[in-house]
């Protein structure tokens, strides 16, 4: 989730291709079921549209992902509830590790002082 754009992804390819090195971040890169790219790209959307407030991460609402579903015309009953149950626990795994980067930037600043 936090592992990179497709534009990053693309100048590690690059640079795999011109110097035959693999660079570790490409190495380590998490492989991505095809069953799981339809929660993957959904919760790409749907985070990009996520409404902030100061520095606090607002989670992904259910009525975000009813929305997305009636979007792109798919799913149905306990389908759509499954899918929020995938894209919400795909969003609380984002926060987390989100949250627990700023503490550790938080605690490297307090160090500091």
């Amino acid at each position: 989730m936090t592992w990179g754009s497709e534009k990053n992804l693309k100048t590690l390819h690059d640079h795999y291709e011109r110097t035959g090195v693999m660079p570790p971040a490409l190495e380590n890169r998490p492989v991505l079921s095809l069953e799981n790219a339809v929660y993957n790209e959904a919760f790409n959307i749907l985070s990009a549209g996520r409404q902030n407030t100061d520095h606090v991460i607002n989670p992904i609402t259910f009525t975000d992902v009813m929305g997305y579903c009636d979007c792109i015309q798919e799913f149905n009953g306990a389908e759509r509830l499954r899918y929020w149950a995938m894209i919400s626990s795909c969003d609380a795994a984002f926060i987390e590790v989100v949250l627990n980067k700023r503490k550790v930037e938080m605690n490297k600043i307090a160090k500091t002082k």
